[in-house]
């Protein structure tokens, strides 16, 4: 299947790189089995695995592998990468490498698909980050990405950046890369604003947060409703304004009259105090 499959796709990337009277030509041309391997192994397959991997390195992808129900003593774990095709304007699975292995675990499919990332160089931003987070001495973790339809993983993600973020703003302010999206990044890690914003972020989404989890609850909720909302918001507007404020809102939050007058002041504010504190710290002087 394989052969019919490689011969079958060699064949159609002559046609579709010729013009005019050479695809006439294209379209007689045949090879037996010897010459179109060839052909693949030595002139098609390295140029496109060659595009595969720039792409891989300059833009976000995913990996995939899938089992083989060889019987031999090494089994074939065809390993394909998902990326973003400009051209067709959608994501695409594409072949990478053939993982061989000699063990069906997942520890030893992991192993083979990190050995076939490190053999191109894909693996060099993790490793080099590790390093910056042992010369900040700082434990290196895995960067959570958010998800937006998981409300859940914002704060997790922003604790997690904040936890190693002298290293990551280290590392973004030394490293050189012309990749867009490395370079956004560096320039909201080279911002001291940035980490303030995210001490904000932490400090406001934990009530969210609560609320999210009493509201995904498995047993009967509806009872608990109205006064778990009323909770969250005067825990909410705790964070802004005066405790005399809320309790004249009695017996309905939502009257709270919010202005300049009942907005409490930095030093009463403790989200405020911690953003100010790290504003000032000597270090970003």
């Amino acid at each position: 299947m394989t052969t019919v499959f490689d011969v079958t796709y060699a064949e159609q990337s002559i046609v579709a790189n010729t013009k005019g009277k050479e695809i006439e030509i294209a379209k007689r041309f045949s090879s037996r089995r010897t010459k179109t391997a060839c052909m693949i192994n030595g002139a098609i397959a390295p140029h496109y695995k060659a595009s595969l991997i720039d792409i891989m390195k300059n833009g976000p992808f995913s990996v995939s592998t899938d089992g083989s129900s060889d019987t031999g003593v090494e089994k074939m774990n065809p390993m394909t990468v998902g990326i973003f095709d400009v051209n067709r304007g959608c994501v695409t699975t594409q072949f990478l490498d053939m993982c061989m292995s000699s063990r069906s675990t997942a520890e030893a499919l992991f192993n083979t698909m990190d050995e076939v990332l490190k053999t191109h160089s894909l693996t060099k931003r993790k490793a080099s980050l590790q390093e910056y987070c042992e010369f900040c001495d700082t434990s290196y973790r895995t960067v959570i990405k958010h998800v937006n339809t998981r409300w859940l993983s914002l704060e997790r993600a922003v604790s997690r950046t904040l936890q190693q973020y002298a290293a990551l703003r280290s590392y973004f302010q030394s490293e050189h890369d012309s990749n867009p999206r490395f370079q956004r990044l560096k320039k909201l890690f080279t911002d001291p604003m940035t980490e303030v914003y995210l001490y904000f972020y932490q400090s406001s989404l934990q009530i969210f947060i609560n609320f999210n989890k009493f509201l995904q609850r498995e047993d009967p909720i509806i009872g608990l409703i109205t006064q778990q909302i009323e909770s969250f918001l005067k825990k909410l507007a705790g964070k802004f304004v005066s405790i005399q404020a809320i309790q004249a809102s009695k017996p309905d939050i939502t009257n709270l009259e919010y202005d300049i007058a009942h907005q409490l002041s930095g030093n009463s504010n403790y989200c405020t105090m911690t953003i100010c504190s790290l504003a000032w710290s000597p270090k970003r002087t």
